[in-house]
């Protein structure tokens, strides 16, 4: 009986689960067909051109609440309808915050379900997140959902054109932000995978992008060559909209090269392209491009306002608040410029209405602070605040009226704060170069203001904002490693070493051949992931955030406190074409002086140092010479009245020997025998804790003699025994001549020794040839001495020509080998500033390391070795040519030694001697008493 009952009971139990299996299955059948039939509903919804948007969106939520009903799994097609959801919330209703709500519903579904089809809606979603963050301009969310879509893409197949897209949204995104080289490296990448793709359309966006960030690097040549390239194509492919760019910036280059003609024909020629499209937000954006032309080069101010109000009838049909802002900014500034203040003043208070902020008070309103700080436009926000400053600065010159200068300086430091959050926004040194030079005119607006007001304080604030600020950067960034794991450290400095390594292989490669665009897209992509690993280290560690975009400025009471224990006084130089300022720092007091065009040549600069440079000149127009040092000296010198002795000097776009100024026409009162001079880059990085670890030993000595032969470079004969005789002042030191020279040696062994003295040749130009420092088997560029990893030394001696050469950087001083070592962290370096004659840099250098060796500051034992020079040489070795060339930047105090590193050897041997004998003395007395 209980088998017979066991039986019976497991048939019955097998037929239950055949009928819950049909079941199961039946209702998964009709799950299925349910969910295809919703669909194929989503679909008709979407496809229907009868419906409007609004409708669309109706029958689509009318859809989702019946699916809600349903009990059905939330699976793609649900996914598929919230973002169909999203899309018409933006198109409908501009309901970005309903679109961004419901397209990440639609994400999670996606990227929880998985399979291939899942993915593939899944780039859509990403894409669609930061077009509407883009729209809202939270830009930093914008970036990292295109990021997202770019990387999700990339393993989906059929989604490569969705990568594309993704990849020009970061492109718009950082040209609108002002990151033009990173617009730049993007666009080349593009370029690059469109071609491999052959999408021609988006080949011709990259183009067009590219073109565009390089005109704004100011290079012009290669931004007109990608414009030429996509005219044709797009014309062939009756692309009005692509053309019509195209045509634009053809208008902005050859506006630059002053072929008016040209550039009127090609900015017409884009409005009537754009007209032939839908934009007309962008039709705006075309008119006032033009107006901008007539304004800014051929000077028509009232044929720029007449295309400005264009503009705004266009920009008002597309409610683009924006692009409205921006006419209405630059209307202002055609009635600024006709001295009708009254009038510029409304169309300013427009422009901020327009981007949202609301002006009770005029030009005195101080709520904008808050209100504008929540601005993501940074950079038509600072294009406002600049003409506001310079507005209240020209209403107070003409009503004399405190209250407008008074605001005039509130505006300038809500500009500056502006200008900073910029900086720290963009990655590339290219966009952050730009924006020093872009603002530059701002700056000599704030110092105009702050001499009106009389206020020296401040006037030091914007002399600091507006020096060697990327410099800065370079250092904080060094600073903030001490927050980081010593993984971490190592990890930057291996991402640093192969972007330099891949960029040095680029630039060995024929531009136009396939390898080398193969070498760029790897390049982009060791870059675009130091990028990212900088972002996970800014997130994972709040010191080395906090500490690497710090962005004080030393008080000047900071400053004062220093000079005071040095006996010192500091002078900043700020030099326009029109006007210059200079002031003077004192340990209790502060000057500050203007000079006007009249009292002062900057050509004088260029000439005085092509007298220094050459030494046939000299000797062949010595009153010529002595004529122009005067008038320097009478210009930027004699003013300030210092007394003889201790002078730092900051100087602006140029870096002259103030040594060789004379205060005669004789050329027998130079500079150098009264004061003791050195140079900074700006006051900040003066005072600046260098945090170097202990040196391992006092002195490293480079010479490599002769040279590889495919480095073509005549032989240094003398310089191997010189470099032993220097290295004689010291302890513990190593040397590395002829062959052991290497470069490799130089970038491992330089870091530890308090003080490296390399006699090489080195090559520098005012072009943007990086300059280059020479070994014995190789080369090592400026950008690679960001590698020297954690440097104890505390002076490099660059005894070799042009060390101090470079190209010029607004704002930011002349990109030398030696800004590349105070980068690096190395806070003094004494560098040349023109071909060195080999004789007299090995004497200078020879008795600058013997004062030095005796614990000597740095700045008096460079002025005694010129003076000790001058007075040892001939008649000919007066001429500045031999002694001025080398000059003390940074830090001057005296170099500290490890372990008496500095003391000579027979010092050392006799200190034990003598103790040994006070002793012995000590003892015979006291038994001598007893």
């Amino acid at each position: 009986m209980p088998t017979h009952v066991t039986l019976r009971t497991c048939t019955l139990m097998i037929v239950k689960q055949c009928f819950c299996c049909a079941a199961g299955l039946w209702l998964c059948l009709s799950c299925y067909s349910q969910q295809r039939l919703v669909a194929e509903r989503i679909s008709s919804i979407e496809h229907d051109p009868a419906l409007s948007a609004q409708q669309k969106l109706s029958g689509l939520y009318r859809v989702k609440a019946q699916y809600d009903s349903s009990g059905f799994v939330k699976d793609t097609v649900y996914a598929k309808m919230l973002g169909s959801i999203g899309l018409y919330e933006f198109i409908a209703n501009n309901n970005y915050d309903a679109a961004i709500q419901h397209t990440l519903s639609a994400v999670v579904i996606n990227m929880a379900v998985q399979p291939t089809p899942a993915f593939f809606l899944a780039t859509g979603n990403y894409f669609n997140l930061g077009f509407y963050y883009d729209k809202t301009q939270r830009f930093s969310k914008a970036l990292a959902y295109y990021d997202t879509a770019v990387m999700v893409s990339r393993k989906v197949a059929g989604r490569e054109s969705r990568m594309l897209d993704a990849r020009l949204g970061k492109i718009y995104i950082y040209f609108r932000t002002g990151d033009y080289q990173k617009s730049v490296e993007e666009s080349t990448g593009g370029i690059i995978t469109a071609l491999q793709l052959g999408d021609s359309l988006r080949y011709l966006d990259f183009l067009n992008q590219r073109g565009q960030s390089l005109f704004f690097q100011n290079q012009f040549e290669q931004s007109l060559s990608d414009i030429e390239t996509v005219i044709p194509v797009a014309e062939r492919l009756r692309q009005s909209h692509r053309l019509a760019s195209a045509y634009k910036m053809k208008g902005f280059i050859y506006a630059k090269r002053r072929d008016f003609q040209v550039a009127t024909t090609a900015f017409k020629d884009a409005i009537e392209a754009r007209k032939q499209t839908t934009d007309i937000g962008q039709i705006a954006g075309d008119y006032n491009d033009l107006g901008n032309f007539y304004f800014d080069s051929l000077k028509n101010l009232q044929s720029a306002r007449m295309y400005y109000g264009q503009g705004m009838k266009y920009a008002g049909q597309a409610k683009d608040s924006v692009r409205l802002a921006r006419l209405s900014l630059n209307t202002g500034r055609t009635f600024i410029d006709e001295e009708d203040f009254s009038r510029a003043e409304k169309y300013l208070l427009r422009a901020f209405l327009f981007l949202g902020v609301n002006i009770s008070n005029g030009l005195h309103d101080t709520a904008t602070v808050t209100a504008l700080g929540q601005n993501q436009n940074k950079e038509l926000l600072l294009y406002i605040l600049e003409n506001k400053t310079w507005l209240l600065l020209r209403l107070y010159e003409e009503k004399k009226d405190k209250r407008f200068l008074h605001d005039c300086l509130a505006a300038a430091l809500l500009t500056d704060s502006v200008i900073t959050q910029l900086r720290h926004e963009q990655t590339g040194e290219q966009s952050k170069l730009y924006w020093r030079d872009r603002t530059r005119s701002f700056f000599a607006t704030a110092l105009k203001a702050c001499y009106a007001a009389n206020n020296p304080a401040l006037a030091f604030y914007y002399m600091e904002k507006s020096r060697a600020v990327l410099l800065n950067d370079k250092l904080n960034e060094l600073g903030a490693m001490a927050h980081l794991p010593e993984e971490e450290h190592n990890t930057e400095q291996e991402y640093k070493r192969r972007i330099a390594s891949e960029e040095q292989r680029l630039n060995g490669l024929f531009v136009h051949s396939v390898q080398y665009r193969q070498q760029q897209l790897m390049v982009l992509q060791v870059k675009d992931e130091f990028e990212h690993y900088i972002k996970t280290l800014e997130q994972k560690y709040p010191a080395y955030y906090q500490y690497k975009y710090a962005s004080k400025v030393p008080a000047l009471a900071e400053l004062q406190a220093y000079l005071l224990k040095r006996d010192a006084h500091f002078v900043h130089y700020f030099v326009e074409d029109t006007v210059a300022y200079i002031l003077n720092i004192m340990p209790d007091a502060a000057k500050m002086i203007q000079l006007h065009s009249k009292d002062f040549d900057r050509d004088q600069v260029t000439a005085f140092l092509q007298y220094c440079s050459n030494k046939q000149r000299l000797n062949n127009d010595f009153s010529g010479f002595t004529s122009i040092s005067l008038a320097l000296y009478k210009s930027f010198f004699e003013p300030l009245q210092i007394p003889v002795g201790r002078v730092i000097l900051c100087q602006d776009d140029f870096l002259l020997p103030f040594e060789a100024l004379c205060k005669d026409d004789k050329g027998k009162r130079f500079l150098v025998y009264d004061y003791v001079f050195s140079y900074v880059y700006s006051a900040g990085y003066l005072l600046k804790e260098m945090n170097s670890p202990v040196a391992k030993g006092s002195y490293i000595g480079f010479a490599p003699v002769s040279f590889a032969p495919y480095l073509t470079l005549p032989d240094l004969t003398n310089s191997a025994t010189l470099l032993k005789h220097t290295a004689s002042y010291y302890n513990t030191t190593t040397l590395f001549t002829g062959g052991n020279a290497t470069r490799d040696n130089f970038m491992k062994a330089v870091p530890g020794y308090s003080i490296a003295n390399i006699f090489s040749h080195a090559l520098a130009d005012s072009g943007n040839t990086e300059p280059l420092l020479y070994m014995q088997d190789s080369v090592i560029h400026l950008s690679e001495l960001q590698l020297l990893n954690r440097p104890a030394t505390q002076l490099i001696v660059l005894s070799a020509c042009q060390t101090n050469a470079g190209r010029n950087a607004t704002g930011e001083g002349i990109y030398s080998l030696a800004r590349g070592f105070s980068s690096a962290g190395i806070p003094s370096v004494a560098a040349t500033l023109w071909k060195a004659d080999e004789e007299a840099v090995y004497a200078l250098s020879d008795k600058f390391h013997a004062y030095l060796s005796e614990g000597m500051r740095k700045d008096d034992a460079l002025q005694k070795a010129k003076l000790y020079f001058v007075r040892q040489g001939g008649k000919e070795k007066l001429l500045p040519y031999f002694w001025a060339n080398m000059v003390l930047m940074g830090n001057a105090e005296p170099v500290m030694f490890s372990h008496s590193a500095g003391v000579s050897w027979w010092l050392m041997s006799a200190i034990p001697l003598l103790l040994a004998s006070v002793l012995y003395i000590v003892m015979r007395r006291k038994k001598g008493r007893n």
